[in-house]
């Protein structure tokens, strides 16, 4: 897995962690958008981690091509 991945503007942080979870369901991978840090589910395979890496590249660039519409059509 790489150390960094750009999406857009902005670079995360590619970390894995133990027992990644949003308090209900386990999860393969999360944008900590104020970390600035993509986590990875350790206990994962190692195809289940590429595929949530790029999940989370994809949907945060969405969310930031959103925004960057959003807000440009405000001024």
């Amino acid at each position: 897995m790489p150390e960094k991945i750009r999406v857009l503007h902005q670079t995360y942080r590619v970390s894995e962690v133990d027992n990644l979870h949003d308090g209900a369901d386990d999860l393969y991978g999360q944008v900590r958008y104020l970390e600035e840090r993509i986590l990875l589910n350790s206990g994962a395979s190692g195809e289940s981690k590429k595929a949530a890496l790029m999940h989370e590249t994809i949907a945060e660039g969405l969310v930031e091509i959103t925004e960057m519409c959003y807000w440009k059509s405000k001024i």
